[in-house]
Protein backbone atom coordinates (compact mmCIF):
# COMPACT_ATOMS: atom_id res chain seq x y z
CA UNK A 1 0.00 0.00 0.00
CA UNK A 2 1.30 3.43 -0.93
CA UNK A 3 -0.42 6.41 0.61
CA UNK A 4 0.99 9.88 0.27
CA UNK A 5 1.97 12.44 -2.32
CA UNK A 6 2.81 10.12 -5.17
CA UNK A 7 1.61 11.98 -8.26
CA UNK A 8 5.07 11.93 -9.81
CA UNK A 9 5.32 8.17 -9.21
CA UNK A 10 1.94 7.57 -10.80
CA UNK A 11 2.89 9.67 -13.80
CA UNK A 12 5.97 7.54 -14.39
CA UNK A 13 4.28 4.17 -13.71
CA UNK A 14 4.12 3.35 -17.41
CA UNK A 15 7.86 3.88 -17.70
CA UNK A 16 8.54 1.49 -14.85
CA UNK A 17 6.05 -1.18 -15.91
CA UNK A 18 4.11 -0.82 -12.68
CA UNK A 19 0.45 -1.40 -12.09
CA UNK A 20 -1.48 0.92 -9.78
CA UNK A 21 -4.13 -0.64 -7.55
CA UNK A 22 -7.17 1.36 -6.50
CA UNK A 23 -9.10 0.11 -3.48
CA UNK A 24 -12.31 1.07 -1.73
CA UNK A 25 -10.38 4.02 -0.31
CA UNK A 26 -11.58 5.98 -3.35
CA UNK A 27 -15.17 5.53 -2.14
CA UNK A 28 -14.49 7.56 1.00
CA UNK A 29 -15.66 11.15 0.42
CA UNK A 30 -12.80 12.62 2.47
CA UNK A 31 -9.89 10.21 2.07
CA UNK A 32 -10.69 9.38 -1.52
CA UNK A 33 -10.26 12.91 -2.84
CA UNK A 34 -6.50 12.54 -3.30
CA UNK A 35 -6.88 9.20 -5.05
CA UNK A 36 -9.67 10.57 -7.23
CA UNK A 37 -7.43 13.47 -8.29
CA UNK A 38 -4.67 11.06 -9.32
CA UNK A 39 -6.86 8.89 -11.53
CA UNK A 40 -6.29 11.16 -14.51
CA UNK A 41 -2.62 10.14 -14.44
CA UNK A 42 -3.25 6.40 -14.35
CA UNK A 43 -3.67 4.87 -17.81
CA UNK A 44 -6.26 2.09 -17.95
CA UNK A 45 -3.59 -0.38 -19.07
CA UNK A 46 -1.87 0.16 -15.68
CA UNK A 47 -4.98 0.12 -13.46
CA UNK A 48 -5.99 -2.73 -11.17
CA UNK A 49 -9.13 -2.54 -9.03
CA UNK A 50 -8.67 -4.12 -5.60
CA UNK A 51 -10.90 -4.99 -2.67
CA UNK A 52 -8.48 -4.52 0.23
CA UNK A 53 -10.65 -7.23 1.81
CA UNK A 54 -11.47 -7.83 4.54
CA UNK A 55 -10.73 -4.19 5.42
CA UNK A 56 -11.78 -0.80 4.02
CA UNK A 57 -15.30 -1.61 2.96
CA UNK A 58 -16.39 0.92 0.31
CA UNK A 59 -18.28 3.77 1.93
CA UNK A 60 -20.58 4.10 -1.06
CA UNK A 61 -22.44 0.86 -0.30
CA UNK A 62 -26.16 1.49 -0.12
CA UNK A 63 -26.65 -1.42 2.29
CA UNK A 64 -23.77 -2.07 4.65
CA UNK A 65 -23.37 -5.58 6.05
CA UNK A 66 -23.62 -5.94 9.81
CA UNK A 67 -20.21 -7.63 10.01
CA UNK A 68 -18.56 -4.59 8.29
CA UNK A 69 -16.32 -6.98 6.31
CA UNK A 70 -15.22 -6.05 2.83
CA UNK A 71 -15.60 -8.73 0.17
CA UNK A 72 -14.77 -9.11 -3.54
CA UNK A 73 -18.45 -8.66 -4.43
CA UNK A 74 -18.00 -4.96 -3.59
CA UNK A 75 -15.46 -4.43 -6.38
CA UNK A 76 -18.26 -3.04 -8.50
CA UNK A 77 -18.57 -0.14 -6.05
CA UNK A 78 -14.91 0.70 -6.55
CA UNK A 79 -15.27 0.38 -10.33
CA UNK A 80 -18.31 2.66 -10.33
CA UNK A 81 -16.48 5.28 -8.27
CA UNK A 82 -13.52 5.18 -10.68
CA UNK A 83 -15.96 5.45 -13.59
CA UNK A 84 -17.64 8.47 -12.03
CA UNK A 85 -14.31 10.20 -11.43
CA UNK A 86 -12.85 9.51 -14.88
CA UNK A 87 -15.90 9.50 -17.16
CA UNK A 88 -14.77 6.10 -18.45
CA UNK A 89 -17.51 3.49 -18.63
CA UNK A 90 -17.51 1.06 -15.71
CA UNK A 91 -17.46 -1.91 -18.11
CA UNK A 92 -14.26 -0.63 -19.74
CA UNK A 93 -12.59 -0.15 -16.33
CA UNK A 94 -13.62 -3.65 -15.23
CA UNK A 95 -12.34 -5.19 -18.45
CA UNK A 96 -9.05 -3.30 -18.29
CA UNK A 97 -8.50 -4.25 -14.65
CA UNK A 98 -9.20 -7.92 -15.39
CA UNK A 99 -6.82 -7.88 -18.35
CA UNK A 100 -4.13 -6.17 -16.25
CA UNK A 101 -4.59 -8.65 -13.40
CA UNK A 102 -4.20 -11.57 -15.79
CA UNK A 103 -1.09 -10.02 -17.31
CA UNK A 104 0.46 -9.25 -13.93
CA UNK A 105 -0.12 -12.70 -12.48
CA UNK A 106 0.28 -14.70 -15.69
CA UNK A 107 -3.25 -16.07 -15.58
Amino acid sequence: RYIGDWSSDVCSSDLLGLYIGITGWICDPKRGMDVRALLKYIPTDRLIVETDAPYLMPKNLTVKPKNRRNEPKYLINVVEEISSATNIKAQKIAEASTKNFKSLFGV
